[in-house]
């Protein structure tokens, strides 16, 4: 095995959250399945295009139900202000309307920053999140 630790010593395993402010971001939708809870959720991932923050990115885990299987309305609001910012909130309201139609493409969000626990070393850290999806670009 390499030993590395004389270049480890000098890196630092924290990340400096993104400034507060509106981005240009190419958004991409994906299903998966939450780790903690088992149940659906939709991840939007931003990667931030341009800028001093170019490539960093924000991403919205949407929990769809429950672990009992009940509508998730905090998830299912979270959902439905993206694409509603997208789309518009007729399309968003037809049956027919699949997230797929605004699934890659360039749009305006706003970050914020919010205080987290780190896991590992229980110390509280600052943290990127998406504030709101403004529109398209």
């Amino acid at each position: 095995m390499p030993r590395i630790g004389n270049i480890l010593q000098d890196v630092s395993t924290t990340i400096e959250p993104i400034e507060e402010g509106e981005y240009i971001a190419q958004m991409t939708i994906t299903e998966e399945v939450s780790k903690s809870s088992g149940v659906p959720m939709l991840v939007f991932l931003f990667k931030i295009d341009g800028g001093d923050f170019d490539k960093r990115e924000v991403r919205e885990y949407c929990t769809m139900q429950t672990k009992t299987g009940e509508a998730n309305e905090a998830g299912l609001r979270s959902i439905k202000r993206i694409c509603e910012a997208l789309a518009g909130e007729d399309r968003v309201n037809d049956p027919d309307f699949d997230t797929e139609e605004i699934n890659n493409t360039t749009v305006n969000i706003f970050v914020k920053n919010a205080p987290f626990t780190d896991k590992n070393s229980g110390k509280e850290q600052m943290g990127s999140a998406l504030g709101r999806v403004l529109g398209p670009a």
